[in-house]
């Protein structure tokens, strides 16, 4: 007989780990105890064929379970009269305590999943007594993240606190055999938070109230907000969902208080209501996502591959892109995403949700509450603020948020997924790193789609998406974010990495810290965020295409080929640099982008006499001053963004005038390509410059845009035209991929790393993919970490443990 102590550390709170463990402890008849610590579970148990129990520990464990570390000790043996006296004879479930390893990551907080198919049965079943209750989960569902205040996770700290439990939810929390046994966040209509509609006040009176950890919901307390709203409690729960399928059947726009944060939630095939949604939010053409009832009304929608419909029916339940088909706008309105060749479309993931589609037959638009330039919004009275006079009405209940997180967005790209938006289901997001740090230390990401990376020792974690940190408003919520994010984990930072960029909110953050910060550069940094995820530590062919970054010698990159090796990286070609026309105005007018391009290869006049579609809404004296100002290299930024060269190339293809959101082009010249029956071939269409004497060589896609300006001026119809640009629009990226095919053929021997929001084109990636079939390559990009500014921090603390002495 032996005895051992074994601890495990991983994401093993949360997820029904120790239920799991006195079971499997009961079954083999073993003696002893499980609990949670801040640190992780500890076992303590005694008895025959422990390594048979370890590894079923390890092989059986609960589905959304991750072991990262599992430690034994041995220990004597105890004898029988000792047994009695510290186990009682019985394995058993011991309380929780809050020892902590310090500045360690080893529990992982558990992320937040969509409703399982117990607890969907259990709303449906009328013997139930969960029936009907919007906010039923179990140890295998529900909330777990966004209500964790600290470690370890038990009920008492989450926001589910204030919720004492009814004797039938006590019951169950503590019957091993039934799957809410140690479910923190059970309850139920007797017990549990209850919604509540919240509809505009014709006296202008306002019975809502906001709710803070120690709040419910009260008729007497009022408050005044810019559009006053008035609660009634005496609705029941099928009332308030009713009211809101009134409202949004009347074409309302309406606020559903979700896991992470509040939607903003309206008819999806009412074009009217839609626009409107879009004024509210300040939003005129970036997409849309969608909630759909089934997959069956999805496919009504889109098609995808079987991939695709498996990440859509995930228990993440993901903002799913998927290829739009041809009558989509039969059944949605035009104005959900216009231009772009994909929905984004999600399932139902929590019981309110599946509810509220009981009697709803259209999709509807779900898409988070708040306005452009301010975060995500967590509780009610925000919202009333924020869309004064705007909602007919608001789901809300009294389940404290804790940490904001928005929906996760999915797609399935070149054989694998991606994730665009790292958020609900996925994140936080932990993994290892290859040298433990000499310090823990907090990763800050750029400024656009930002994420916090905390790491101590050799462990990390990536935060949910946060967002663009232009506005104060964002900037506030970031230093929030850092702050939460450290204490869930018991980590204070003594180091901080950032971008080099010094305008940058984050870089200007980490200024204001007392504590010693590195400065990484943009680019190296995205390259490193895919080797972290694949923990490769080898040199790399490193190739970073984005918008723009500050590049080591302070210029603005995005076009960069780096030879990586470790902290190490050797830039050793780029896009052929041209100036930001207006500086930050260029990125968002493409017409400028294609002004400053067309000049670095042919003079004003000859780019006047090609007539083309981009300059037709200008008059010829802003052109010409356009001109003076390139010619002055006046407000000029130089740049070397293979982002901004697309920009171009499709106001050149399209005579786009304004973009609108990021990417915007990029989707524009794919739902073209999508349209090719073929890729386009052609002869490279670039040229590459000889090296310099420090090694660095150019590429230029001059002859592209001189095949491109030649084949749009003999268009003699508009047939034919489209045709040609659908044409043009496929050779960008299989030129593209040929320049990168062209790369590997010279450095046979290192894997090729993607990085950069640019690999987030599936017709580029799948033409990467085809030209290199014929090579040898590895080649790496991410799947979970995000290619985008999402996955800097995490670059940036991989960069922080290379360099570890």
């Amino acid at each position: 007989m032996k005895r051992w102590q074994i601890d495990i550390g991983g994401t093993v709170q949360g997820v029904g780990f120790r239920p799991f463990i006195y079971r499997l402890a009961c079954e083999q008849q073993l003696l002893g105890w499980v609990h949670n610590h801040a640190a992780g579970v500890t076992i303590e148990v005694q008895g025959n064929q422990l390594e048979a129990f370890k590894q079923r520990i390890s092989s059986q464990k609960p589905p959304l379970c991750v072991i990262r570390e599992l430690n034994v000790t041995a220990l004597a043996p105890l004898s029988q009269t000792e047994l009695e006296a510290e186990y009682q004879q019985r394995f058993r479930i011991r309380h929780s305590n809050s020892r902590a390893v310090k500045g360690a990551l080893s529990t992982q907080v558990c992320a937040d999943f969509a409703m399982c198919p117990d607890c969907l049965n259990d709303i449906q079943n009328p013997t139930s007594r969960f029936y009907r209750y919007p906010l039923t989960n179990c140890t295998h569902c529900g909330p777990r993240y966004t209500i964790t205040r600290t470690l370890p996770y038990d009920r008492t700290n989450t926001s589910m606190a204030e919720f004492a439990m009814c004797p039938d939810c006590e019951r169950d929390y503590h019957d091993p055999s039934n799957r809410r046994y140690h479910a923190q966040p059970i309850a139920c209509p007797k017990c549990g938070p209850q919604i509540r509609w919240l509809a505009p006040s014709t006296d202008k009176r306002c019975a809502e109230q906001s709710f803070s950890h120690d709040q419910t919901f009260s008729s007497d307390q009022t408050y005044r907000v810019d559009q006053d709203y008035r609660g009634d409690q005496s609705l029941s729960s099928d009332q308030v969902l009713a009211s809101a399928r009134s409202a949004i059947q009347r074409g309302e726009i309406i606020a559903i208080k979700g896991v992470g944060g509040f939607h903003l939630v309206c008819d999806a095939s009412n074009s009217d209501a839609v626009l409107r949604l879009r004024q509210l939010k300040g939003r005129p053409a970036k997409p849309l996502a969608l909630m759909v009832k089934d997959s069956a009304q999805a496919k009504m929608l889109v098609r995808g591959e079987r991939d695709e419909w498996q990440l859509l029916n995930s228990q993440a339940r993901p903002i799913t892109l998927m290829q739009k088909r041809s009558d989509a706008d039969t059944q949605v309105a035009p104005n959900i995403a216009p231009g772009v060749p994909y929905l984004g479309i999600m399932l139902p993931y929590t019981p309110l949700h599946w509810l509220l589609f009981e009697s709803i037959t259209t999709p509807l638009v779900f898409t988070s509450a708040n306005q452009k330039g301010a975060p995500i919004i967590t509780d009610s009275q925000t919202v009333c603020r924020q869309f004064a006079g705007q909602l007919g009405g608001v789901v809300d209940h009294p389940r404290q948020i804790v940490h904001p997180c928005d929906d996760s967005v999915v797609s399935f790209t070149a054989g694998q997924r991606q994730i665009l938006r790292l958020g609900r289901g996925y994140a936080p997001y932990y993994f290892a790193l290859k040298r433990p740090l000499s310090a823990p230390s907090l990763a800050l990401g750029a400024q656009q789609k930002v994420t916090l990376c905390l790491g101590a020792k050799n462990q990390a974690v990536l935060s949910p998406y946060i967002g663009t940190l232009d506005s104060l408003e964002m900037q506030t919520e970031f230093d929030r974010r850092c702050r939460a994010f450290s204490a869930l984990h018991q980590i204070a930072p003594m180091h901080v990495e950032c971008d080099k960029h010094p305008r940058y909110a984050s870089h200007q953050w980490a200024k204001t810290q007392t504590i010693p910060r590195t400065l990484c550069a943009h680019h190296h940094a995205h390259i490193l965020s895919v080797m972290a995820e694949y923990q490769l530590d080898e040199p790399v062919l490193g190739v970073a295409f984005d918008g723009t970054g500050l590049g080591e010698d302070n210029q603005l990159w995005g076009g960069e080929i780096l030879l990586v090796n470790g902290a190490k990286a050797k830039r050793i070609l780029h896009l052929e640099p041209f100036y930001l026309l207006g500086g930050e105005q260029a990125v968002h007018s493409p017409q400028r982008l294609l002004l400053s391009l067309l000049l670095n290869w042919y003079s004003f006049e000859q780019i006047q006499a090609f007539d083309l579609d981009a300059f037709q809404a200008l008059d010829k004296q802003t052109l010409a001053n356009w001109n003076t100002l390139w010619q002055k290299r006046i407000n000029c930024y130089s740049t070397s963004s293979v982002g901004r060269l697309i920009d171009a190339y499709c106001a050149l293809l399209t005579g786009i005038k304004h973009v609108e959101f990021e990417g915007q082009c990029g989707l524009w010249l794919e739902a073209l390509a999508l349209k090719a029956k073929s890729a386009a071939k052609a002869p490279p269409q670039f040229t590459l410059s000889p090296h310099n004497e420090s090694g660095l060589s150019l590429f230029s896609f001059k002859p592209l845009f001189h095949r491109a300006l030649s084949a749009l001026s003999q268009c003699d119809s508009p047939q034919e035209k489209q045709a040609c640009q659908v044409e043009l629009a496929s050779m960008l990226f299989e030129q593209l991929a040929i320049l990168l095919a062209s790369l590997c053929h010279r450095y046979p021997n290192r894997p090729l790393v993607l990085a950069g929001g640019v690999f987030q084109n599936r017709v580029l990636m799948n033409a990467i993919k085809r030209a290199l079939s014929v090579h040898s390559t590895r080649l790496y990009a991410s799947e979970t970490i995000p290619l985008n500014d999402g996955g800097i921090a995490a670059g940036q603390l991989w960069l922080a443990s290379l360099s570890q002495d």
